[in-house]
């Protein structure tokens, strides 16, 4: 893997805005996914998409619009909560889209996005640490396939790999929380749901590829 696109991890202060809100969020997520029946449920911040509304989603990014990273400022992507019913191993993509991580518009000869998308995942939960895992290779040497909008490894590779854990995404200490910066497109990485559910918000951004 070129060392630029090395994934890191460090500690973020959530905003106290943001914190107060963190109950409400997750009691809207929880009963959306209750309600649908689904394992997990997220709120995306793209206008153009059609999805559920609730003032909760507008205020926390209002508070909380985006994260700056050095000289970098990063959008607000996502909030989304798992619910603690599912466990199952990684399973490694890349994202094609900032915003959902997924587009129709993939080229099934050539998968890999055209463009770099850097995001930054926060661990918001208060009780169960993240696990993110990422293959330390470069992912032109990879068999990659298409799977609807989504970019996934070929199963057949991924049973040859060895995955390397990025230091885990500890529990949030009240404003203290632990987040990892990636390169979504460039990097095979993938979160590993345990059956104790996760709690995250994403911020991301695109730049042209050098």
């Amino acid at each position: 893997m070129p060392e630029q696109f090395r994934p890191v991890v460090f500690n973020v202060k959530v905003p106290a805005a943001a914190l107060s809100l963190l109950p409400k969020v997750e009691a809207v997520l929880l009963n959306r996914a209750e309600a649908e029946s689904s394992d997990c449920w997220g709120h995306y911040y793209d206008p153009d998409l059609e999805q559920d509304e609730n003032p909760v989603y507008d205020k926390f990014s209002e508070v909380w619009p985006s994260f700056r990273y050095g000289e970098r400022v990063y959008p607000l992507s996502w909030i989304r909560l798992g619910r603690p019913v599912s466990s199952y191993p990684a399973s490694f993509h890349l994202d094609a889209d900032s915003i959902t991580g997924m587009s129709p518009e993939i080229p099934a000869d050539n998968p890999i996005p055209a463009d770099e998308i850097w995001r930054i995942n926060v661990n918001l939960h208060d009780k169960v640490v993240r696990e993110l895992y990422y293959l330390n290779v470069n992912v032109e040497d990879l068999e990659w396939r298409r799977n609807g909008g989504f970019v996934q490894l070929h199963e057949s590779r991924e049973l040859e790999l060895d995955k390397e854990r990025l230091s885990s995404l500890r529990a949030r200490r009240g404003e203290l929380a632990r987040a990892a910066r990636i390169c979504v497109s460039r990097v095979a990485h993938s979160g590993l749901e345990t059956g104790q559910g996760h709690f995250l918000a994403s911020f991301a951004r695109v730049e042209e590829a050098a």
